[in-house]
């Protein structure tokens, strides 16, 4: 294999595992504040793909324009998610987790449903954010949507260490989710952080939409496969560790490359699901056990 295949596989798999990143940020979120397994994670990231279509081509508003008000727009569907399904679910007494997680599951049918009623069963396409003139690299072409997939992978990763580390929204978060009651003790309104934790998931789902669309399409459907392999990523920290989902994003992106380049494309879905499996049977905890941060 010649050093430049090397590259551009290595390079494609980062982009698609940067995305696999962003989702499985948004998987940990709410899990570490509420507990919830929200498998309708990836239907935030069609969602986010749908609404810019409506925003920035049928409407033709300016790109940053359209890209916040798709964001905003899912953000808001996060949120009546947590506000209408989960939260009256979770104060019926003796609620289960495996309750809660057939009602995301539920919501995970019924936002398709709405999808393909308001867009259609059709795909869609985006532009590209900074037209689509290939970037030699080394003797490897990248395109300009992948820099912006990794651009904003790695500011999400700074501004998620920042809140969680520098901010009193974050170090209320971290509390909720070491201890709720305690939390609440405290002072901290947790119910207003579980929503918070919600939002934020349905934004990171949407922001990972609006950059893998132009690569890849979208439609209502889109977002399924997408989601469980990002609930695979967070799986590898035992779901609590957003360093390790940031890293098993990157490293499910990177297998599923090389196991193209190994003559198994046929294969690169089941790539993931075949690390959750060991992972469900070998590392109850995660790839790293049950870290915090």
């Amino acid at each position: 294999m010649s050093p430049d295949v090397l590259l551009q596989i290595s390079l494609s798999g980062l982009t698609t595992g940067a995305i696999y990143s962003i989702i499985a940020l948004g998987f940990v979120l709410i899990f570490k504040v509420s507990r919830v397994i929200n498998l309708a994670q990836g239907e935030f990231v069609a969602l986010g793909g749908l609404f810019m279509v409506t925003f920035g081509t049928n409407l033709a508003l300016p790109l940053p324009i359209a890209f916040i008000a798709s964001v905003a727009a899912v953000t808001m569907v996060g949120i009546a998610m947590q506000r209408f399904a989960i939260s009256p679910a979770q104060r019926t007494r003796g609620a289960s987790m495996a309750r809660i997680l057939i009602i995301t599951i539920g919501l995970s049918t019924f936002i398709k449903g709405a999808a393909s009623l308001a867009w259609s069963k059709d795909l869609f396409y985006l532009p590209p954010f900074s037209g689509n003139k290939p970037i030699f690299l080394f003797g490897a072409t990248v395109l300009p949507q992948h820099i912006w997939i990794l651009g904003f992978t790695v500011l999400i990763a700074l501004a998620l260490a920042l809140l969680l580390g520098r901010t009193n929204i974050g170090k209320s978060m971290l509390a909720t989710a070491e201890n709720p009651e305690a939390a609440s003790l405290m002072g901290i309104n947790v119910n207003m952080i579980v929503v918070i934790s919600f939002a934020m998931g349905a934004a990171l789902g949407a922001v990972a939409g609006l950059l893998i669309t132009p690569i890849t399409f979208t439609g209502y459907d889109r977002g399924t496969i997408i989601g469980l392999k990002g609930f695979v990523a967070a799986a590898m920290g035992g779901m609590g560790s957003t360093t390790v989902a940031i890293v098993g994003g990157v490293a499910l992106g990177l297998a599923e490359a090389f196991s193209t380049l190994a003559g198994l494309s046929e294969l690169k879905d089941a790539t993931s699901f075949m690390v959750l499996v060991v992972i469900l049977f070998l590392m109850s905890g995660g790839v790293l056990g049950k870290t915090r941060t």
